[in-house]
């Protein structure tokens, strides 16, 4: 039955400026995942693409998700224009829920936009 109750885990972001934008996702582990940490050992868990001039893309993957809280940031790397709006879904077994707008003005800027939380029969809330 745990088996059964786990859940794949998906986040996707997006930005149409040509800055470039960086994901990053800590697992309840405490590893983080971005461009320069892909993977870590014992983590089925993996970045998958990283984009470094937008407008892009940016997705991190877990296909089997533990319990437990993981931290989601965008970090504004390289910046092109004024300010950066970012917006991006998270997607799991049960659905997908989209991830708080966020608007970016400052390099090296790293908010946390949210936290999911998978819980020990594999249900995902945000927040």
């Amino acid at each position: 039955q745990k088996e059964l109750d786990k859940t794949f885990l998906l986040v996707v972001i997006s930005w149409s400026s040509e800055d470039d934008i960086d994901l990053h996702v800590t697992d309840p582990q405490g590893n983080e995942f971005y461009y320069e940490a892909r993977t870590h050992p014992g983590s089925e868990a993996s970045f998958e693409e990283d984009n470094r001039r937008g407008p892009g893309n940016e997705i991190w993957l877990h296909p089997n998700s533990e319990p437990g809280q993981y931290k989601i940031h965008y970090k504004y790397f390289r910046q092109s224009s004024s300010s950066v709006t970012v917006r991006g879904n998270v997607l799991f077994q049960g659905g997908r829920f989209p991830l708080p707008t966020t608007t970016l003005s400052n390099v090296n800027e790293k908010p946390l936009v949210t936290t999911i939380t998978v819980d020990d029969e594999g249900n995902v809330t945000l927040g």
